[in-house]
């Protein structure tokens, strides 16, 4: 994991170094960005072939797939914002190491005077995907508010732990020779007796990563912007769902994969359609991977959502009422999508392990 990131730095610290020194040219743009291209899939797949050739649990496969997934998307962000300042100070002529700007309670720095170690360090560890030269900062640590937040969290894993291993995996498991045998009604009565415990794990894990593990990092390193999850739970539509539930995967698929898709020439749909390209690519990873079952539920899933977007807003202009879009979300995300996925996954990797029937 360490080789992707050292890579990347050296490679914008070189740059940076061409830049203030008046020796970069617009030729040797194309040069860098290919290869940090070729580090940050670096650190994307190597750990993926680790985790298939030593046949990891599932578990221990997820617990490093998911932050290296994490790390590539902060490593594309660190190289695509300083690409653009380095553009842009290419072309202005005017590159100053020591001028700062003052907004929104965040010192921003000028390129090249952010591509430090310290400045990506801070990066790398806050709760943010998107880079930029500065970031708000809290004015103190609030050590009895973290006691706090660590206690919940302890709670919180032992809960979902707890759900999980008594109404979770005795219900997948029954649900074997329903799947098995093709057995719709039976198949409906899993998919609802798993809807409610599912919900629950999820809601739990929702509030343990977001509102918990999120802010105490933020906490532990003084970071101000704590806008990690919006009201997704009144959501609408699913395209409010989508915007409000992950506000750093958002902003960093918007600035990263939607605007720049604008600039090329793509239409506004085609641009939400790449998006969600990219998203289900990254869930079908991360539960591919560990689970060493490539069968693109996760993946087709997450593309389905682009239709039941459009679904989803024709429902509540027709009616033009939003509770009905609200009863939508929950129905055919949290009551039916969830449960089914965790039935096929849970099927196809026994399938695969075991050899079940």
């Amino acid at each position: 994991l360490a080789a992707g990131p050292i890579l990347v730095f050296l490679l914008e610290w070189l740059a940076a170094k061409r830049v203030m020194k008046d020796k970069f040219r617009s030729r040797d743009q194309g040069i860098v960005i290919t290869f940090q291209a070729i580090a940050a899939i670096s650190a994307l797949f190597l750990p993926c072939v680790l985790i298939l050739r030593a046949d990891a649990p599932p578990l221990h496969g997820f617990l490093l797939i998911f932050p290296t997934v994490i790390l590539w998307m902060k490593l594309v962000s660190y190289a695509h914002c300083n690409a653009d300042l380095r553009e842009e100070a290419i072309s202005s002529k005017h590159v100053t190491g020591t001028e700062v700007l003052a907004v929104q309670d965040a010192v921003m720095q000028r390129y090249p005077d952010n591509v430090n170690v310290k400045d990506f360090l801070y990066f790398l560890a806050a709760p943010t995907l998107c880079y930029q030269t500065g970031f708000p900062r809290s004015e103190r640590l609030r050590p009895r508010w973290l006691l706090r937040r660590f206690a919940e969290l302890i709670f919180m894993a032992g809960l979902q732990l707890f759900l999980v291993e008594q109404y979770v995996l005795p219900t997948v498991h029954n649900s074997i020779d329903t799947l098995g045998h093709m057995n719709f009604v039976g198949i409906a009565e899993r998919v609802l007796k798993l809807s409610i415990p599912c919900l629950y794990v999820w809601l739990c894990s929702f509030y343990s990563l977001f509102h918990l593990w999120l802010n105490i990092v933020a906490e532990l390193l003084q970071f101000g912007d704590r806008e990690f999850y919006k009201d997704w739970w009144n959501a609408s539509t699913l395209d409010d769902y989508w915007r409000l539930w992950n506000t750093p995967v958002h902003k960093w698929l918007l600035r990263h994969i939607y605007y720049p898709c604008l600039r090329v020439g793509l239409s506004k749909n085609a641009a939400i359609l790449m998006a969600f390209f990219f998203s289900a690519i990254f869930h079908e990873l991360i539960i591919g991977v560990p689970l060493k079952v490539f069968r693109l539920w996760a993946f087709f899933g997450i593309l389905l959502q682009v239709p039941l977007i459009a679904i989803s807003k024709a429902l509540v202009k027709f009616l033009q009422t939003e509770q009905l879009g609200n009863i939508f979300f929950w129905l055919t995300f949290c009551i039916f999508g969830q449960p089914i996925c965790v039935l096929l996954y849970y099927h196809d990797y026994l399938l695969t392990h075991t050899h079940c029937p």
